[in-house]
C-alpha cells in the first residue's frame, strides 16, 4: 500500500497489515465497480469524526470495513 495511509503509524503491525489488506480489497471493488469510491471515502470520513466512536486503531479498521459494506453494490444474503 502507498505512503499516505491512516494505518501507517499503527503500533499493532497485524492490525496495520489488516488495514492495508482491506484497502487493497476496496481498490479491487472500485475497479470492478461494485463499490463507489466517493461514497466509501465520504462515509468513512463521516465515521472518523463521529464523537461517539472512540478513535482507536481497531475502530479505524472496522470503520473502513463498514464503509465498504454500507456503500457496495453487493446484496448480502438475509440472515435466517
Amino acid at each position: 500500500m502507498g505512503s499516505v495511509h491512516y494505518a501507517n503509524t499503527f503500533e499493532n503491525k497485524v492490525l496495520q497489515q489488516t488495514a492495508f489488506l482491506v484497502d487493497e480489497i476496496s481498490e479491487y471493488m472500485f475497479a470492478l465497480e461494485i463499490a463507489n469510491r466517493d461514497f466509501v471515502v465520504g462515509y468513512f470520513n463521516t465515521l472518523i469524526i463521529d464523537p461517539e466512536i472512540e478513535a482507536t486503531e481497531f475502530n479505524f479498521v472496522l470503520m473502513e470495513v463498514n464503509s465498504l459494506i454500507e456503500n457496495s453494490f453487493l446484496e448480502l444474503p438475509e440472515e435466517e
